[in-house]
């Protein structure tokens, strides 16, 4: 594959990295800047093998697997000498996995492709050679990393919890400002209608699911008489 070929895929396809939402661009940027150390694998590119940075591989490149490479894409592999990769970052499985140049059927996992070098995992022996045929996020290393970058959906438990907290938020202000409009209407001071108010809140939003409103009222009750012992100001209940 010639320069400008190379050129006009990496346009198409883009570079082969793997990113998230979560990373942040200007610390990467400064850690590349800074960074001496360059990822690099070795292509056929105009005939000759020519180290070229992994985020510069293109679909179609022919790319060396030697001891110890890490895979910089999924590789179809056409050539084999007693390779094994470990792909536990893939695929959990601790053993390293023998490769071939079989064919495998689509839709294959990728713990089954044995007929491929697939992205992030490590050569563990021997050497191959292979065609790029998927890079970045196309890869399968890229669709896990994308699966794991989204939102998980809310169980309906999440989802009923929510609104239940919601209702009690609701209840809660609904209560505190009546409560003390109330007070303030009949010529109570601001002060110990506020606090009267705001203990009746806290009274209910701190009772159990399983208690009645009859012990809701005593802890309400029990938190205003406390705030007016504090004022110095008698509560009288009726």
């Amino acid at each position: 594959m010639g320069g400008e070929e190379a050129a006009r895929r990496q346009a198409q396809f883009g570079p082969n990295a793997v990113a998230t939402h979560r990373a942040r661009k200007f610390p990467v940027l400064w850690h590349q800047l800074r960074s001496q150390i360059h990822h690099q694998a070795v292509a056929l590119r105009d005939g000759r093998a020519t180290p070229v940075d992994v985020t510069a591989l293109v679909p179609g490149d022919p790319v060396e697997l030697h001891l110890g490479d890490i895979v910089p894409a999924d590789l179809r592999l056409v050539e084999v000498t007693g390779s094994e990769c470990d792909e536990s970052v893939l695929t959990g499985e601790s053993l390293p996995v023998d490769k071939n140049i079989a064919a495998v059927a689509a839709g294959t996992p990728p713990a089954e492709v044995s007929g491929c070098a697939l992205m992030a995992t490590v050569v563990r022996t021997g050497v191959a050679r292979g065609a790029v045929v998927a890079t970045g996020a196309q890869s399968e290393f890229g669709r896990i990393a994308a699966v794991l970058d989204t939102h998980p959906l809310d169980t309906e438990f999440q989802d009923g919890l929510r609104r239940f907290s919601l209702l009690l938020v609701y209840v809660a202000g609904a209560l505190t400002t009546s409560i003390f409009v109330i007070n303030v209407a009949l010529h109570m001071p601001i002060i110990d209608a506020l606090l009267f108010s705001l203990a009746i809140a806290v009274g209910i939003t701190r009772a159990p699911p399983h208690t009645g409103r009859r012990r809701t009222v005593i802890q309400a009750v029990s938190l205003a008489a406390s705030g007016g012992a504090r004022t110095g100001k008698r509560i009288t209940m009726r």
